[in-house]
């Protein structure tokens, strides 16, 4: 499904036109849990071409390493909301061949969004999960609130993790 976002602040994001919805095809590649060095992902092939009109494919990948402190910024549909872009990030930690540790703003059902490098918006990872999504709000006890505690500042929460895109075979 493409166009699940808000165009103004009192949008409807429910209605998706037919003309936005695709069927899955054929898997194409995939990786399926492998531990905590990388997470479950897949390119799928979809049954249909999807217009330009709808969407393009992201061909601007960047395989290189990142580096600690790399400006980056998360584009994706957390906790069944629509599109939410989410600037400002830093990767905290590249030191694993095989994923980094960075300070975007995720929350559950962000797993499989891009991870961009905000200097040149080249691809540079897919988020699969970390910190903690939500705490309880000390004013009223009644209510949970997105955490806000990244790296050394949130001790025994490392940040969230990022497969590097470089494990994914460039379609």
């Amino acid at each position: 499904m493409f166009g699940y976002r808000l165009e103004s602040k009192t949008g409807d994001p429910t209605l998706i036109p037919a003309s936005q919805v695709f069927t899955g095809g054929r898997v194409l590649r995939r990786i399926e849990n492998h531990g905590t060095d990388y997470w479950d992902w897949a390119v799928l092939q979809l049954s249909t071409k999807v217009p330009p009109s709808v969407a393009e494919p992201v061909t601007n990948w960047n395989l290189g390493p990142v580096r600690q402190a790399q400006r980056v910024f998360v584009i994706g549909f957390p906790d069944g909301m629509p599109l939410k872009y989410v600037p400002g990030a830093t990767v905290l930690d590249p030191s694993n061949s095989k994923y980094f540790l960075a300070t975007v703003s995720t929350f559950a059902g962000n797993s499989g969004s891009g991870i961009y490098d905000e200097a040149s918006k080249s691809l540079v990872g897919i988020f699969y999960g970390g910190s903690t999504d939500y705490e309880p709000d000390s004013e009223s006890n009644s209510c949970n609130v997105a955490t806000q505690c990244y790296g050394s500042d949130c001790p025994g929460d490392p940040g969230e993790y990022v497969t590097r895109i470089s494990l994914v075979k460039h379609p």
